[in-house]
């Protein structure tokens, strides 16, 4: 059946997924029912800098020196620490911690439980003993990014751990300390992002894809689900496998395994003909 024969309205749109996402926003329910202003209990740091209509939930935390802009919304239980800033029309979801001195872009939203600026794993050994190594490094948040339930970005050893604008982080992400990500790309749930990796424009990682530490992915990268980029990648790479390699290479490599039953029978069939070969020629040089 043709679209023109149907016989009730059509709406025809070059993206459907798109103007599908547009249509239901206006279903969805809004935090505008909160009042702006601050719960009574909630804690407020008396250094504490709130902008115009800003909600803060009950039992929310916003320590000294914090920064809140205009009309974002801090819900029950998260916590905003020391000198952190949050952008304007950004959304901290129920029992998220933002950490000291992280900046939150705007339009960001932070799902809950996610953590933003957790210490980095970092630690000297020396004689046998894992010796701390302070981090005292920042997050940096670009606009309008969003981050999953249970995600955690871990604050810089030295200097600034970024997600730039436009990003999107699915759930039960991991991003180690110092590491950079570019604009617009998209991280599905269970990634892991070793420390101090460098990740370009526009990449898309896919459920429980890693990398190693200090690497550079290039813009436009895909990284395949289960894949692990275990050296540099460059840009318009789609790479799947581990190690990571290119994905019709790691295609070819998934099918020949599935065949090695079916080699190995004809491997132990053909030793098998060798040896009655060879036992045949024993016994004929035996005779008299």
């Amino acid at each position: 059946m043709s679209v023109a024969s149907l016989d009730r309205p059509i709406i025809r749109t070059e993206n459907p997924y798109w103007s599908f996402a547009r249509i239901i926003e206006r279903f969805q329910p809004s935090t505008a029912r909160w009042r702006p202003g601050v719960s009574p209990l909630a804690y407020v740091a008396t250094t504490a800098k709130l902008g115009r209509s800003v909600v803060v939930r009950p039992f929310a935390v916003i320590e000294e020196g914090a920064t809140i802009g205009d009309r974002a919304v801090v819900e029950s239980g998260a916590y905003v620490g020391p000198q952190a800033r949050l952008g304007e029309d950004s959304l901290i979801h129920a029992n998220a911690t933002i950490g000291p001195r992280t900046i939150i872009g705007r339009r960001v939203i932070v799902q809950s439980s996610a953590v933003v600026g957790a210490d980095g794993f970092g630690y000297a050994t020396k004689d046998g003993v894992h010796h701390r190594i302070p981090q005292i490094g920042i997050v940096e948040i670009g606009d309008d990014v969003e981050i999953g339930a249970g995600t955690t970005i871990d604050r810089a050893t030295l200097g600034r751990t970024v997600v730039a604008q436009g990003t999107k982080i699915d759930n039960l992400v991991q991003i180690g300390h110092n590491v950079e990500i570019g604009p617009g790309c998209l991280i599905v749930a269970q990634v892991g992002l070793s420390g101090s990796t460098r990740v370009g424009a526009n990449c898309r990682f896919a459920g429980q894809a890693a990398t190693s530490g200090h690497l550079a992915i290039g813009d436009n990268c895909t990284v395949a689900a289960r894949g692990v980029a275990t050296k540099d990648v460059p840009a318009g790479s789609v790479v799947s496998g581990f190690p990571a390699r290119p994905h019709g290479e790691e295609k070819r490599v998934q099918a020949s395994r599935r065949r090695l039953p079916d080699v190995l029978r004809r491997l132990r069939a053909l030793e098998a003909k060798v040896r009655l070969g060879d036992d045949e020629e024993e016994d004929q040089g035996s005779e008299p």
